[in-house]
């Protein structure tokens, strides 16, 4: 059977060895429940999940084998219905799923034969679609944030050395901003502070002709006028710092705090010190809660482990250990301050749903 998408599937999967799979497992006591999502191979390799006001949980994952996007929506404890919302080609690929006002969820994408950026937006009965810079090898590095002023998506467009900011909805998009970035790495953050956006990346340095890489920072008081840019973290060499591991958030103070990944294996927060230990080479995830505590997700050689940012500093909450994850894994906080995550095994050919109560 390769895919869960209901009470019947669920009950299938059960019975036909459901006991006899590594399931992850945490620290006793920790809280921690998981329940598979589907099965396949490199099923949720890319993945995102967000939550409705009713607690609902939606999930959209990349099939890398029949090379589609679904949508799956938690319809009870380990029930889960499952649509295919995208097809033919390579679809799914740096997936990131918010949910806007009025509980619309809203998605993007690259399509990654063609290279363009999809969008798609969900009002509980349907999906539609739009196709944004045909064919100008962009949708890289997606990002998408529904805000009261519009749909605000962020592209990069590695070939061409910039980033594209876009602000609109469905079947109505402007370009607001372009920023140049020289050789940028694949990897984004995008947060918004007291003062308007904010957006950091890994760029080739200006300073060097060696393969060095600065972090740098794009910061706007509106995406539609002038951004500023100042470099953080200058000449780093490639086994210095992981790309991928980029994340960014404000605290509850307005204090900005940037992370990645040290060569050594160290996870640094520009502005906090050092958050972690023995991080393994990967996406990091951030998130802020209600309280204004920042939670932040990072893999471990075999699992992955969760800190928040105390009034003390970085404290680790929770480790949960025995996964082989792979690819593009994420993490929400909902209003009642509980985290979700999504994550592929890649020895059970499992994505995996996961939720914690602190």
């Amino acid at each position: 059977m390769k895919r869960v998408g209901s009470h019947i599937g669920m009950a299938l999967l059960l019975v036909a060895g459901w006991g006899c799979s590594r399931t992850p497992t945490g620290p006793g006591g920790n809280g921690w429940t998981f329940e598979p999502v589907a099965t396949g191979l490199q099923v949720g390799l890319h993945s995102s999940l967000t939550t409705t006001s009713d607690g609902t949980v939606h999930i959209l994952h990349h099939d890398a084998d029949e090379l589609s996007l679904y949508h799956a929506r938690r319809t009870a404890p380990r029930a889960w219905e499952s649509v295919r919302i995208d097809t033919i080609g390579w679809k799914g690929r740096d997936v990131t799923l918010t949910c806007g006002p009025g509980d619309t969820l809203h998605a993007a994408w690259q399509d990654i034969f063609v290279k363009d950026l999809r969008y798609a937006t969900f009002d509980g009965t349907l999906w539609r679609y739009d196709r944004l810079d045909p064919w100008k090898s962009s949708g890289e590095e997606a990002i998408v944030d529904a805000r009261g002023d519009g749909v605000h998506l962020l592209e990069l467009m590695a070939e061409r050395s910039r980033v594209q900011y876009w602000i609109g909805g469905a079947g109505d998009w402007t370009l607001e901003g372009e920023i140049t970035m020289s050789r940028p790495r694949s990897v984004l953050a995008l947060a918004w502070g007291p003062t308007g956006p904010a957006i950091a990346g890994f760029a080739s340095s200006t300073s060097s002709r060696l393969t060095r890489f600065d972090l740098r920072l794009f910061t706007a008081t509106d995406p539609r006028g002038t951004w500023t840019k100042s470099t953080l973290v200058q000449g780093l060499q490639r086994d210095e710092f992981t790309y991928q591991s980029l994340a960014m958030d404000y605290d509850e103070t307005g204090v900005r705090h940037i992370l990645y990944r040290r060569g050594n294996g160290d996870l640094i927060d520009l502005a906090g010190g050092r958050v972690a230990r023995e991080v393994e080479e990967g996406r990091v995830r951030i998130g802020r809660d209600p309280a204004g505590i920042l939670w932040v997700l990072y893999p471990l050689e075999d699992g992955f482990g969760i800190s928040s940012l105390r009034s003390d500093g970085w404290r680790r909450e929770t480790t949960v250990r025995d996964i082989d994850h792979l690819g593009k894994w994420a993490l929400h906080i909902d209003g009642a301050g509980t985290l979700h995550i999504s994550f592929y095994d890649h020895s059970q050919h499992r994505l995996w749903y996961g939720r914690w109560e602190p």
